[in-house]
């Protein structure tokens, strides 16, 4: 099984993926030149939309879960709204089942099965369980889905590796 998960965010984004039984998690930032010529907002959902075609075009998935965007205000719908077309988008085009989950089943999640110290988000405190090396919100949130759906679908979560590089 071949999953993907992904925290989206117009700065950052975060993914997890489960292939061929081993669990690997970042982050890709996305950026644009603002200043006296700014580039337009478009241009981070356009470099998102060539960034994740890159890896569909490398790895094919079984499914791929992001975390539903929350609306906040223009610059968060604008944003949440743009990648979420262009995730939904990319699996129809590649033909990959994809679904949603609710942030806040994501976070019941992780403050359910782990102890939170103060000052440490629900997330991280659940993936630094299985991996003590991640440290961004982002990256946290995409593990912490992942894990939620590989047990909802019974697929055996893989120890972690230690050994291996980030």
């Amino acid at each position: 099984m071949r999953v993907l998960a992904l925290d989206l965010g117009s700065k950052s984004t975060g993914w997890a993926m489960l292939v061929d039984g081993v669990i690997t998690s970042g982050v890709k930032h996305f950026t644009r030149k603002m200043g006296k010529n700014p580039e337009p907002r478009g241009k981070i959902i356009y470099d998102f939309d060539k960034w994740l075609s890159a890896i569909l075009n490398l790895i094919t998935f079984d499914l791929i879960v992001y975390e539903a965007p929350h609306f906040r205000g223009s610059a968060a719908t604008f944003f949440g709204v743009g990648l979420q077309a262009i995730v939904e988008m990319e699996c129809s085009n590649w033909l990959v089942p994809v679904m949603n989950e609710h942030t806040m089943t994501v976070k019941k999640f992780a403050a359910g099965a782990a102890k939170i110290s103060e000052g440490k988000s629900q997330t991280i405190a659940r993936a630094q369980q299985w991996n003590p090396a991640i440290t961004s919100d982002d990256e946290a949130d995409a593990l912490c889905l992942l894990l939620y759906v590989l047990g909802q679908k019974n697929i055996p979560i893989p120890p972690h590796n230690e050994e291996e590089e980030r």
